[in-house]
């Protein structure tokens, strides 16, 4: 219920076509137990296609120490979630 209500505020209080939305939030699975809820990449594009909203969703990576094969996993997962 409260998930809801925040994401229809979000919705209600922007102006189409006159700005951008950020949201700032841990990927799915990339920070255990860190929030109530997890958002995977794919949920962001199925909410813009289905709202009509305009834009590319990009994703910004925080500054963490990850190896090569750990970043190659976590953009793998990206990945396949937005082909979700």
């Amino acid at each position: 219920e409260a998930q809801y209500a925040v994401w229809k505020n979000i919705h209600d209080f922007s102006r189409p076509g006159k700005g951008i939305m950020v949201h700032a939030l841990p990927l799915a699975g990339c920070f255990h137990r860190h929030g109530a809820f997890e958002y995977a990449p794919s949920f962001f594009v199925h909410l813009a296609e289905l709202m009509g909203y305009g834009g590319i969703p990009s994703m910004y990576w925080p500054r963490v120490e990850m190896t090569m094969d750990e970043r190659e996993a976590a953009w793998w997962l990206v990945r396949h979630q937005i082909r979700a």
